[in-house]
Order: C-alpha cells, then sequence, then structure tokens
C-alpha cells in the first residue's frame, strides 16, 4: 500500500511541477528540458519505490501511474475545471502585428520558437501572421491572416 501511496503522490506532485514548469512538446524541446525531464523521472523513481528493487514494487508503481492517468484523463471529460488545471488554456502570444510580452514571459515561450513554427509552416514574415497561439500541449498554432 505504501508504494501506491509514494506513486499517487509522486505522479500528483510531477503533473504540478511540468505544469508550472514547461509547456514544450518534445519535437521543439531543448537539450535542457530533455535533461530536465529525465531527471525528473529518475530521481521520482527512488522516491515512489523508496529501496525496494522487487519486480512486484515496480509492476505496482507503473500500474497505479498509469490508473491515475486514466482517470485524470477521463474526468477532464466530465470536469473541463480539471482539465484546465492540469492542462492549461490555449495562449494568444502573437495578435495583429503585436507580441504579447507578458504572456511570453509567462509561458517561458521565446519569440524565436513562434517565428520558427512559422518558417516551418512556410510563412515567411509576420505580416502574414494574424494569430500565434501556445496550445495546452506546448505546441504552437499559426494563424495567418486574410489576404
Amino acid at each position: 500500500m505504501d508504494i501506491i501511496l509514494r506513486s499517487a503522490g509522486a505522479y500528483v506532485f510531477l503533473l504540478i511541477v511540468l505544469r508550472i514548469t514547461t509547456h514544450r512538446v518534445s519535437r521543439t524541446m531543448t537539450p535542457l528540458d530533455m535533461g530536465i525531464m529525465f531527471l525528473f523521472g529518475g530521481l521520482s523513481s527512488q522516491a515512489v519505490l523508496a529501496g525496494d528493487q522487487s519486480i512486484t514494487a515496480a509492476l505496482v508503481a507503473v500500474s497505479t501511474i498509469a490508473l491515475l492517468h486514466i482517470f485524470v484523463s477521463t474526468a477532464k471529460t466530465r470536469w473541463p475545471g480539471l482539465g484546465r488545471i492540469a492542462e492549461g488554456t490555449p495562449t494568444i502570444v502573437y495578435a495583429n502585428g503585436q507580441w504579447d510580452e507578458r504572456r511570453l514571459r509567462q509561458m517561458r515561450i521565446y519569440k524565436g520558437d513562434v517565428l520558427a513554427e512559422m518558417r516551418q509552416r512556410g510563412i515567411s514574415h509576420l505580416n502574414q501572421v494574424r494569430y500565434a497561439i501556445v496550445e495546452t500541449h506546448g505546441g504552437i498554432s499559426i494563424m495567418a491572416a486574410e489576404t
């Protein structure tokens, strides 16, 4: 039972920490972001298993985290507020020719991230963009300006 409680606690804690610390998706992760993710996982596993290196302990811990993830994913559809807490809401960082510097800082997103996403979509000038939106999964959506 102790492993179940530690697993659940680690899941909730990591959900909060990741929600606060990162807004990037895996394709835009920097080496620093990836290093942090690996460290979180390694450090968390030590705390969850607390020295119990049996296969049973590992299976119980993984099962607990998987069930909690399924529960949260399902609960988000029933209680949208939980989804906003767990994943956030889309955030407009560029609109009609103006950068929202405050939101860029809050999201820890650089203009260069937005510009890179534009280039990947074949957009070469900011005047071709109406909105740039940081989605809940960390991706950046670019809405083209009407021509």
